[in-house]
């Protein structure tokens, strides 16, 4: 088991410093006020992000922090509901990404009505070279993934991301193709 040793004077380091198992740093330097090494050398750093949820089908998911947060949720199933946990201001970022284009009436809403959307939808117009943006409404609390005839986006490559703000507070940014006459995908529907 590695022993754990607190400075409080400073300390020659020489040779090599192994931090929390198979991370090392190398080269020679001081341990006082902080930590400087002279001409460090990083060893096989592994950084890798966490992989992504695949959500293929069924009729509802409610996302989860333990299982959904700061994680992609890649969406092949084509009219699912989703759920946000209750916004409580951690900062947790949730993102939706269709690998399929919507063909039912998908969703994603807030937790209860005391939880509020704020933020923008920016959504590539079928005809021409354009886009066109939306923004909540200060009571928006649900998505519409698809309207009519993919009006409020919901068409394969589409991202939808939420932040945990604040209590009761939601960042949202959307970015999808649409189709047909563009409308905005935020409405108040949670009671």
């Amino acid at each position: 088991m590695a022993e754990t040793r607190r400075f409080y004077q400073p300390v020659a380091v020489n040779d090599k410093l192994t931090v929390s198992g198979g991370f090392a740093l190398s080269g020679t330097g001081t341990v006082g006020d902080g930590v400087t090494l002279t001409t460090p050398v990083v060893n096989n750093p592994a950084v890798t992000g966490p992989a992504p949820v695949a959500f293929a089908s069924g009729t509802a998911l409610a996302l989860t922090q333990a299982t959904h947060a700061n994680r992609v949720v890649y969406v092949t199933d084509v009219a699912a509901a989703y759920t946000l946990p209750a916004a409580t201001g951690t900062g947790d970022k949730y993102t939706v990404h269709l690998g399929a284009t919507q063909t039912g009436a998908g969703t994603i809403k807030v937790a209860s009505a005391t939880d509020v959307m704020n933020g923008t939808a920016v959504l590539f117009q079928d005809g021409g070279d354009a886009v066109v943006g939306f923004n909540t409404a200060s009571d928006s609390d649900t998505v519409d993934l698809l309207g009519t005839a993919n009006s409020t986006g919901g068409i394969s490559g589409a991202i939808y991301e939420f932040w945990d703000v604040a209590s009761g507070k939601w960042a949202v940014r959307i970015v999808s193709d649409a189709g047909g006459i563009e409308a905005t995908p935020f409405s108040a529907t949670v009671s």
